[in-house]
């Protein structure tokens, strides 16, 4: 999580985790909210700013060099 992009998150914003799901599943409201989550730090940010605890709120369609995402392979046996 640390460095490279910060990584935009499927969960909608909210302010707090009050309500938030409890089995790890994303947080997404009906209809969706204006905002999304991103996490993290990037090359540009202050190091006390590169943990994954450190959330913000951005308009999906943003763009910035300092956003990105992660890709996630998950293999099944």
């Amino acid at each position: 999580m640390s460095g490279n992009v910060r990584e935009w998150c499927e969960d909608d914003w909210h302010e707090n985790y009050k309500e938030a799901p409890q089995d790890g599943s994303a947080w997404i409201d009906s209809p969706r909210g204006a905002a999304r989550v991103f996490r993290g730090g990037s090359w540009f940010y202050n190091p006390e700013n590169c943990r994954s605890a450190y959330r913000f709120d951005r308009a999906p369609d943003l763009r910035d060099d300092v956003i990105g995402l992660r890709v996630v392979y998950s293999r099944t046996y």
